[in-house]
């Protein structure tokens, strides 16, 4: 009696399967939003190059530049901890923003953080 199955063993598969399937969903959640994250530090990194480019080029406000470029889903609005615009005894501009991203799929926040630095008038 080679490849019968016993009563007994009758649905196994379809209860291991929905053993496994919250755990599944948990994985590849915590995958989207891990890469949303690494997206919105990115998105932070290039809002900070723009704010210090238009501070070392004196072409606009610093923080009026990086907040129009920091555009991340489920972040909080951008905080300017240090903005140096040029000139300066260092002869260098440098911007920082930091914000709050929120996972969407997994519980908790993380903050992100964008920093520049660029020497003045290019």
């Amino acid at each position: 009696m080679k490849g019968r199955r016993f009563r007994s063993e009758r649905g196994s598969s379809a209860v291991e399967f929905a053993v496994l399937l919250p755990v599944l969903i948990l994985i590849i959640g915590g995958i989207v939003d891990f890469g949303f994250a690494f997206n919105a530090q990115i998105t932070a990194t290039h809002a900070a190059r723009e704010g210090v480019r238009a501070a070392a080029l004196s072409s606009g406000n610093p923080v009026t530049v990086a907040t129009t470029a920091f555009n991340a889903p489920a972040t909080s609005a951008p905080t300017f901890p240090t903005v140096t615009a040029c000139p300066n005894a260092a002869g260098r501009a440098r911007v920082r923003l930091q914000s709050t991203y929120t996972f969407v799929i997994l519980p908790g926040s993380r903050t992100v953080t964008g920093d520049a630095v660029m020497r003045c008038n290019g």
